[in-house]
């Protein structure tokens, strides 16, 4: 077992845009801000939903290491419920992260990113695990110093990437079964709307 702290960059994020000062942003010409990844952007299944993004005053000189990168593992750092993503590919402009969040970039020279999400979910998952279900709140939160300390099981890299493999193939299953039930039910609701308003549409007449 090794402290996650000895294996990942621990990456800082910028706070949250308040909306008011969004809404204004557009009237007075400026708009000097930049997207990031945040609570509403982590999924229940371990993925960033890049249509979901905040907006962050980023500091004055923003350096090229506070970009999200691929392989990045994002864990929530407050909220209703423990989230715990990563990134497997990026969009064309650069992406940063709240506050609201944690971001743990792997050393991958000792950790697989896929292995490291899997542990952190399997840290969140098993009932006999203590470490995410901590205090009576219903509200969430955790230092980063708390998550350094989250100790790792660490096999030789092979297995890792042998796991991480496994991991990886019933995830994108996963998210693909996901997004066609989605389809199904948009087309069930196009479909009730067609047959039943137009027979209501009928009855009206």
């Amino acid at each position: 077992m090794q402290p996650l702290a000895d294996l990942v960059h621990f990456l800082s994020g910028f706070p949250q845009v308040a909306k008011a000062a969004l809404d204004d942003a557009p009237l007075s010409g400026s708009f000097p801000y930049v997207s990031a990844v945040g609570l509403r952007a982590l999924t229940k299944e371990g993925s960033v939903d890049w249509m979901s993004l905040d907006q962050v005053h980023p500091p004055q000189h923003l350096r090229p290491e506070h970009r999200l990168a691929e392989g990045d593992v994002i864990v929530s750092a407050r909220g209703s419920g423990v989230k715990i993503g990563i990134v497997r590919s990026l969009p064309a402009k650069a992406v940063y992260s709240t506050t609201n969040v944690i971001v743990a970039r792997p050393i991958q020279a000792f950790v697989d990113p896929t292995y490291l999400w899997a542990c952190l979910s399997w840290h969140r998952n098993d009932p006999r695990e203590q470490f995410f279900a901590r205090g009576s709140t219903a509200q969430w939160s955790i230092t980063l110093r708390e998550l350094g300390r989250l100790p790792i099981h660490l096999p030789a890299m092979a297995e890792q990437k042998r796991i991480a493999a496994a991991v990886l193939a019933l995830q994108t299953a996963a998210e693909s079964a996901r997004a066609l039930a989605t389809q199904y039910d948009h087309t069930l609701d196009t479909l009730i709307a067609r047959f039943i308003g137009h027979a209501a549409s009928s009855d009206s007449d």
